[in-house]
């Protein structure tokens, strides 16, 4: 029922649902780390950050031979959001990538990289790494999941393709050089789509 309500937008009510199942099993670590992936959804970061930390603590207690492939998957899934609530989005990328290699069909997993390369982006773009925000934003859409994060995630890339074409323009690059810029885009998948629909460049 708490993931379904998480499926639904229904954030805060999942919170709740996953603060029963807590309360009457205070082991149940899927529900911790649930609860820590929605207390994120809400911006209650330290919280999610406890909930996330008590869900590894649980998991060391199970032996790795008695972990079955959805414990291994949540198990990874805590790791990484833990590395990506500390900014270590390298070692984050590792976990998740490791666990998808295992398991290429997971749809949580594929989510959660999703997530991470949207917030490795949106860091990278605040700080004005923009080469690092559009590779990210490009890797996110590898792992789409719903027509609604594609949406999201191109509408991410063309800010970021814009904002770094405008810098071309303010440093009177050659036509030329921008013209190799959509190609590079291109070529490595920056949503060739959405830059075929939409004329976000201009001369």
């Amino acid at each position: 029922k708490g993931k379904q309500l998480m499926m639904e937008g229904k954030v805060a009510w999942a919170a709740d649902h996953f603060k029963k199942i807590i309360e009457q099993d205070a082991s149940h670590y899927e529900a911790h780390l649930r609860l820590g992936q929605v207390l994120l959804e809400l911006g209650e970061v330290e919280q999610a950050e406890h909930e996330f930390e008590t869900a590894m603590a649980i998991k060391l207690n199970i032996a790795p031979q008695a972990r079955t492939t959805q414990q291994n998957t949540l198990i990874s899934i805590a790791s990484a959001k833990l590395s990506m609530i500390k900014k270590q989005w390298i070692e984050a990328e590792n976990t998740l990538i490791y666990a998808y290699e295992k398991q290429p069909k997971n749809l949580e997993l594929k989510e959660a990289l999703w997530v991470l390369y949207q917030q490795w982006g949106q860091a990278a773009f605040t700080n004005k790494q923009l080469d690092v925000a559009i590779n990210q934003w490009g890797h996110a859409l590898d792992f789409v999941g719903r027509y609604k994060q594609e949406e999201e995630t191109q509408a991410w890339l063309a800010k970021g393709l814009k904002l770094a074409y405008e810098q071309l323009e303010e440093r009177h690059a050659s036509p030329q050089e921008r013209l190799t810029f959509i190609e590079t885009a291109l070529r490595k998948h920056y949503s060739y789509k959405l830059l075929l629909k939409k004329p976000i460049f201009t001369n």
